[in-house]
């Protein structure tokens, strides 16, 4: 069944006949308008004109997004024959294949192409579009609220209209906990989360995160002290910085509260070894190894794969005149590697 929807295009209205729903209609409209309204405002142009750049423009974001759906689908296809050969298995839940303008998760990112017109000048004055087509990683907003809810720093109401009104709260298993502790606590809690985010293009925003660990903090030492939150600041508080003294062997220090910011990294510190090659402690070969790996006899001189080991407690002990233990004391080892002959005749 067809519908006829009415929509808005340059300021003029079209009657739509589709088999699609009204959503959908609508959302192609919207799409073709807003890329009209975008080269009306770029320069001086008419109508006729700003519509055929319109077009030119939804149809190379069209061929993008083929190509790039193309290619998508010759890695995948290479993938699974790869994965076929190797009889691997491809898990539903791990694998999501989606718009690269939308986010898809990946070990606690969310993931786009960026699809920004935005222009920036390079050295040479000349404009580019630097951001179109680029990788982003984002914190996910959920991520370091999940974080502050698991560590009960503020609790969610709602007012009468149900907006959410964020309350920060002390942290009662920290209250009876020494002062170095509780601020070393939030310090590495927030250290932490900004450490591993540190490659999102939106770090900033764990300023908020940050902020209300801030008070939280307040509020412990204030629960703590039975006293007020500014009262805690005042005390403790040196230029606009939060510290906490503590007592050493070299005398009295001050523990700060983070205030470094949160600014993004662009470039992955690689100095860590993938592999490290450990050192180790004894270096030298085993010598009674060596001496069986020799396959010589010490006490006959014989050529042997059979070399056996014969051990004695302590050499003030060989008293005997006979020539392994005239051998020993001579070596001054409480070991000897002897042959199979050998080793039954000191038996014997």
């Amino acid at each position: 069944m067809k519908n006829k929807i009415v929509v808005t295009i340059g300021g003029r209205d079209y009657t739509m006949v589709a088999v699609e729903d009204g959503a959908y209609v609508r959302r192609c409209a919207e799409l073709v308008d807003q890329q009209l309204r975008e080269v009306l405002a770029a320069g001086k142009l008419s109508q006729a004109d700003a519509a055929v750049l319109a077009a030119m423009n939804i149809a190379d974001q069209l061929f993008k997004e083929q190509d790039a759906s193309e290619n998508l689908r010759r890695q995948v296809k290479e993938n699974l024959e790869e994965a076929n050969s190797l009889k691997l298995e491809l898990s539903e839940e791990k694998t999501k294949i989606t718009h690269s303008s939308d986010f898809a998760r990946f070990l606690g990112y969310d993931i786009c192409i960026s699809r920004s017109d935005a222009i920036k000048y390079n050295e040479q004055g000349v404009a580019k579009r630097e951001y179109s087509g680029r990788v982003m990683l984002y914190v996910p907003k959920e991520k370091w609220m999940g974080k502050l809810l698991e560590y009960h720093t503020f609790k969610i109401k709602y007012d009468e209209t149900g907006k959410e009104i964020w309350k920060t709260v002390h942290r009662g298993k920290l209250v009876n906990h020494p002062d170095i502790e509780i601020i070393t606590k939030f310090n590495s809690e927030i250290r932490g989360l900004y450490n591993y985010y540190r490659l999102a293009n939106n770090v900033s925003v764990l300023g908020k995160f940050s902020h209300i660990m801030e008070y939280s903090m307040y509020k412990t030492f204030a629960c703590k002290y039975r006293t007020s939150v500014r009262k805690i600041i005042n005390r403790y508080s040196d230029n606009g910085i939060f510290y906490v003294p503590y007592q050493t062997k070299a005398g009295m220090k001050r523990c700060e509260f983070y205030h470094d910011g949160f600014k993004r990294i662009k470039e992955v510190l690689m100095s860590a070894d993938t592999l490290p090659e450990y050192v180790r402690m004894y270096t030298s070969p085993n010598s009674n190894a060596a001496r069986i790996k020799r396959g010589v006899c010490e006490l006959c001189g014989q050529k042997t794969n059979d070399i056996r080991m014969h051990h004695v407690r302590r050499l003030k002990d060989l008293t005997g005149d006979s020539d392994w233990e005239m051998l020993m004391r001579k070596m001054r080892r409480k070991s000897l590697a002897v042959c199979k002959a050998c080793h039954e005749k000191i038996h014997s």
